[in-house]
């Protein structure tokens, strides 16, 4: 990755990426243009291009990008990211400020900060550690480390379960509250929600339990199984003894997989989804509102450690009860 300089007069029209150019970055002072020299991060724009995916390719709004030393020490007091190529200040039109900043972490950006209630900052900075920026109306250029914006959003709630002391995963058919089954256990840890079902009230997943198959649907055989001999498994069902799947996959062996089947359940919805770790940790997620979209729970769930993952079921069944 480079930073690079472009002038506004020659390359202004030029494409960085699917959804930016170049003039969207040019240097600005109280909102003329100041100057013809734009410099611009190649990881903030691959960054950028990611949290695109997240908010499936809404317009995502540059509404500072490069600025002049001059600008940014007279804004700020010193010369910040902006004046590197490496920051900018977005917003997307009906999303807040809070789950950009969620989503923006997820897609690696190592400075991150809220302006407003729909603004953030971004940068793609050199650090270990996410830093965030005028938060909470924070004078502007002001910095505080944070632990994670996961940890800050009420609406998000992941769970890593160890894989090594995981003895048993069951399997529950009901159509009933989450917390109504779990008052039916007294040895479990976790329980969330999985399988759905279409318009007609026909199941749309495989559901297995104790070898017998209760539901079969042919085209989502992707999901979390138990073998006999209580192996954790994550894949297509084969010999496995309690079993639920999902849809659609998000994560397959630490690829990115297409939803271009499974538009029928994008959008913005509250969600549930579960992942395997490459070490073999569980990965559990349920998203309140205001939701994700499908690709945003991938994002998500990659960020987490997620090497293969699916969606589970979504809407105001989304469900994820603890002991």
């Amino acid at each position: 990755m480079a930073i690079k300089t472009y002038s506004v007069a020659r390359d202004g029209e030029t494409f960085l990426s699917p959804h930016f150019q170049v003039k969207e970055f040019r240097p600005r002072w109280n909102g003329k243009p100041d100057g013809d020299v734009v410099k611009i991060d190649d990881e903030l724009i691959e960054k950028l291009e990611l949290l695109s995916d997240c908010v499936n390719n809404a317009p995502i709004h540059i509404s500072d990008g490069y600025r002049t030393e001059a600008f940014d020490k007279y804004l700020t007091g010193k010369a910040g990211q902006h004046t590197t190529g490496r920051a900018a200040d977005i917003y997307v039109n009906g999303v807040s400020a809070e789950v950009l900043c969620v989503l923006a972490e997820a897609c690696g950006f190592t400075g991150i900060g809220t302006i407003n209630s729909s603004s953030i900052h971004v940068d793609t900075r050199p650090s270990e550690r996410v830093v965030c920026f005028r938060e909470n109306g924070t004078k502007a250029g002001s910095e505080t480390i944070i632990t994670s914006f996961f940890k800050k959003a009420s609406w998000l709630h992941p769970v890593i379960l160890d894989g090594d002391r995981i003895s048993s995963i069951e399997y529950v058919e009901t159509r009933e509250p989450v917390k109504t089954t779990a008052k039916k256990f007294d040895d479990v840890d976790y329980i969330i929600n999985g399988g759905f079902f279409c318009t007609y009230k026909e199941p749309q997943f495989w559901y297995r339990a104790n070898g017998i198959t209760k539901h079969e649907y042919r085209d989502h055989k992707y999901g979390m199984s138990l073998i006999k001999n209580k192996e954790l498994h994550y894949g297509i069902v084969n010999g496995t003894d309690n079993f639920i799947s999902g849809h659609p996959i998000l994560l397959d062996a630490g690829r990115f997989c297409s939803y271009e089947y499974a538009s029928e359940i994008d959008g913005w919805k509250q969600r549930s989804a579960i992942g395997y770790t490459y070490d073999g940790d569980v990965i559990l997620l349920a998203v309140d509102k205001p939701g994700l979209t499908l690709r945003g729970l991938r994002q998500v769930m990659y960020h987490l450690g997620a090497y293969s993952a699916i969606n589970l079921d979504g809407g105001g069944s989304t469900s994820l009860y603890s002991y």
